[in-house]
């Protein structure tokens, strides 16, 4: 499934960037309460050393309509008034108000406010949703660090699975964006299959109620990524899982496989962020930043199952142990030997519960070729399971995301963005604990995914109350599930029918459907098991 490219120019008044990113916006008064028109408001991103400079319209109102998340300061100027300062922390997808009242005065008095980052009531938007910010991430606990598990885990009215978390009371799922760029895969309804890793997000936000009508789900997470600053950050970690070092070797008491369950997981990766800079040709200070980060994650596990196989004798065609769980002895008779109406249609039994094994079929004679022997001897099959065995699961992961801002002006801000990931399974397949054969042709089951987003934004703000973002992005995810053995035409090889020359290993679902198919192929009948 692929999901292609989405070109957006967007002009608002009053509406939000389409990237996630914060919104600042409020009036300018004097001290009677009158409008104060062309005052001068400049935020200032001290991380980036950014600063955004607009003048309040003929009603007193000024807006910024497309700011990075983070910490910023604000200050208001007028002539004949004391200046107003302030500070304020924006979220992803925020609003924040800061209404200043200007006192008549000298310019060399300030006054200095806190500005509420975390309202107890929003009042310019009926959204209703919850912002996980970095610092959020970085402490809570997470098994397999992949940010979509906190969604359901820390924002009230979100249940349902990691991949396809929704909101209570909606039937479908929860849309995921990363920057403006589409992160769930339209076909099958989930997250993509390798999302961008824990480093790579700055914040992200779960609107519960009333989204936007950009989205197309009334529930919606929003991914912003982390840009790089004027500060040189970066971070490396690794998080080891082994049970071969002695520890964790506890099992169920039911467990009579020699090895414990195997595990061995590693999770480990590196980010940074910093300026720009190419020694003598150009120094992106104050300007261009960059932030890349790299993820990856192991996973070798193997769990304990157990199924019933043909014994050693039962292959060379000795039944004289086939009995049931009362002890009562099953009679194994010839096929071939059935007599005519008029003798009740009766058959011949084998000597001793014997078949000559040049009776026995090639079909049968590979499938016991290919099948593992029992580990426990001393279990009749026909009682209980004899074969303990580990049935691998494995998982192979990597992401890596880039991202480039860049200040063209005050008035224009771009920045690029690019997210790939790669999710590689290998696990037994079915539900039925037939165990991958030898020759590795059957029972198991191979699922490759690949995925990439692409992001590029411009945001030009135009006047205190127009702006417009031009957004392209791109998105495909190559998702696949692959049984073992699909590569070649077993059907062939095994001399079975196969008119459609279809790849892979034919459906073999029980011993009868193995009588049935082997006798096409066998001059004499399959008589490995009795009739």
């Amino acid at each position: 499934m692929k999901r292609w490219s989405l070109l957006t120019v967007f002009f608002a008044a009053s509406a939000s960037a389409q990237t996630g990113a914060g919104k600042v916006q409020g009036t300018v008064r004097d001290a009677t309460g009158a409008f104060v028109p062309g005052a001068s408001v400049t935020i200032e991103h001290p991380r980036t050393a950014g600063k955004f400079t607009t003048t309040t319209n003929e009603a007193g109102a000024y807006a910024f309509p497309a700011a990075l998340s983070g910490d910023y300061t604000i200050r208001i100027e007028s002539q004949g008034f004391e200046p107003f300062k302030g500070r304020f922390l924006l979220q992803t997808g925020q609003v924040i108000v800061v209404d200043a009242s200007l006192k008549v005065g000298s310019t060399a008095t300030e006054v200095t406010v806190i500005a509420n980052a975390a309202p107890l009531a929003t009042t310019t938007s009926a959204t209703l949703a919850q912002v996980t910010d970095r610092a959020r991430l970085d402490q809570l606990p997470i098994s397999g660090r992949m940010f979509q598990s906190l969604v359901n885990q820390t924002t009230p009215g979100v249940d349902g699975a990691s991949a396809s978390p929704r909101v209570w009371g909606i039937k479908w799922g929860m849309e995921f964006v990363q920057d403006g760029a589409v992160l769930l895969n339209r076909d099958v309804g989930e997250i993509a299959g390798r999302p961008p890793g824990m480093d790579t997000i700055e914040e992200f936000r779960v609107e519960t109620n009333n989204s936007s009508a950009k989205m197309n789900r009334p529930g919606t997470v929003i991914v912003n990524t982390r840009a790089g600053t004027n500060d040189l950050h970066g971070s490396i970690f690794e998080i080891a899982r082994n049970n071969n070092l002695g520890f964790g070797v506890a099992r169920q008491r039911q467990d009579r496989w020699t090895r414990p369950p195997h595990l061995v997981r590693n999770e480990f990766g590196a980010s940074a962020g910093a300026p720009v800079y190419i020694p003598k040709l150009y120094n992106g200070r104050n300007r261009t930043f960059f932030f890349h980060a790299y993820e990856a994650f192991r996973s070798l596990t193997a769990t304990t199952k157990n199924t019933a196989v043909p014994t050693a004798a039962m292959r060379d065609g000795d039944f004289t142990g086939l009995v049931d769980g009362a002890g009562r002895r099953f009679t194994l008779y010839d096929p071939w030997s059935t007599g005519a109406a008029s003798a009740n249609w009766s058959r011949i039994p084998f000597t001793g519960n014997r078949i000559p094994a040049a009776r026995q079929s090639p079909l049968a004679k590979y499938l016991y070729g290919v099948t593992p022997l029992p580990t426990d001897l001393l279990v009749n099959p026909l009682v209980a399971n004899n074969y303990w065995y580990q049935a691998p699961n494995s998982r192979l992961e990597w992401t890596m995301t880039t991202r480039v801002d860049h200040r063209l002006s005050a008035k224009d801000q771009l920045f690029f963005r690019f997210t790939h990931g790669v999710r590689d399974t290998y696990a037994q397949s079915g539900n039925n604990n037939s165990p991958i054969t030898l020759d590795n042709a059957a029972n198991g089951v191979f699922r490759p995914i690949r995925n990439n987003t692409g992001v590029v934004s411009w945001t030009r703000t135009m006047s205190p109350r127009l702006f417009g973002e031009t957004l392209f992005t791109v998105g495909v995810e190559d998702l696949n599930f692959i049984n073992v053995g699909d590569d070649k035409k077993h059907a062939d090889t095994l001399g079975l029918p196969n008119p459609f020359s279809e790849f892979g290993f034919p459906n073999v679902t029980s011993t009868e459907e193995v009588t049935r198919i082997a006798r096409r192929i066998s001059s004499d009948p399959l008589t490995t098991q009795g009739v």
